[in-house]
């Protein structure tokens, strides 16, 4: 959202000019600058913010962008009062550091950054308050359509540049079905895995298909990609989860083979990692279409 914090304080105590409105331009500063539903921006809050995005290095149309985050603020607070949701002031103050300490501050260090451009502590405050009160809004509401399974994780692993993707450490679980030579020779056999490939979709599925073949050898394994037999490595490197092959053995038996699963061998804590990372992302997109509901609903009368 913002480049680093300590390099822009940087650039705020150059006393660079950055084009602030002054408060004679802003009229009656105490006056609204917005109403949403019963809750007002004032002239003078709007004035702050600006300044308090300059400091942060922002270059975008600083008004409206001010704006544009005071009138989301004022649905947070209204979305948390209607839930029940309180923040206290030592967990504002705990977000105040936490947002410091991105730039290597303190957010003691950070306010009398502030105060040389004029931006008053309780607008530090007041802007990390309203983001606390969002974040325990929509995790509250979201907590349940936010839950990572295991497999989520792996997808992501197998996605990420550089990690992911047929390494000698990914865990492997396969499945297999030896067709019987009563099934026909060899290129009957053949043709018959390859019409039972099209009607499984897991291995649960091949698993029952052994039931249509009298005779027929069902078998499971995994491990580490490496330490698979060479005959199956190959095949199965080849595979994404729930797809098929058919491979033929020096003996001349066919066998389906399917690729169960697939996934990477993590220490605990790089998977916690990435369980937060994907819950965040989930959250994150759950909240914004939440906050196009109320501002759909909500009565914004921006002057």
């Amino acid at each position: 959202m913002m480049k680093k914090l300590k390099l822009l304080c940087v650039v705020a105590l150059c006393n660079l000019t950055f084009g602030a409105p002054s408060l004679a331009q802003s009229g009656n500063v105490f006056s609204s600058a917005a109403v949403v539903n019963d809750a007002v921006v004032t002239n003078f809050e709007l004035f702050q913010r600006v300044s308090m995005l300059q400091v942060f290095g922002a270059r975008a149309d600083l008004r409206n962008l001010a704006m544009g985050q005071l009138v989301d603020e004022r649905l947070y607070l209204q979305a948390g009062e209607q839930m029940g949701v309180t923040v206290s002031e030592g967990e504002v103050l705990d977000g105040m550091n936490e947002f410091a300490a991105r730039a290597d501050l303190t957010s003691d260090q950070l306010i009398e950054i502030l105060g040389q451009r004029g931006v008053v502590r309780e607008t530090f405050y007041d802007f990390v308050h309203a983001g606390l009160v969002w974040r325990t809004v929509v995790r509250t509401r979201f907590a349940r359509q936010a839950q990572i399974t295991e497999n989520d994780v792996d997808v992501a692993l197998l996605r990420s540049p550089g990690q992911g993707g047929r390494q000698p450490n990914e865990i492997l679980g396969y499945a297999t079905l030896a067709l019987p030579a009563s099934e026909g020779d060899v290129k009957t056999r053949a043709a018959k895995a390859r019409v039972l490939r099209t009607e499984i979709d897991t291995c649960l599925d091949l698993r029952a298909a052994r039931n249509n073949f009298e005779g027929s050898e069902f078998g499971e394994g995994g491990g580490r990609l490496a330490d698979i037999p060479d005959a199956l490595r190959g095949p199965l490197n080849a595979l994404d989860p729930r797809e098929t092959t058919t491979i033929t053995g020096a003996d001349g038996r066919t066998t389906v083979l399917m690729l169960c699963s697939r996934s990477r061998e993590l220490p605990e804590g790089d998977r916690s990692n990435i369980t937060e990372i994907l819950v965040n992302q989930k959250i994150a997109g759950l909240a914004n279409g939440y906050l196009q509901e109320l501002k759909g609903d909500a009565f914004i009368d921006i002057k």
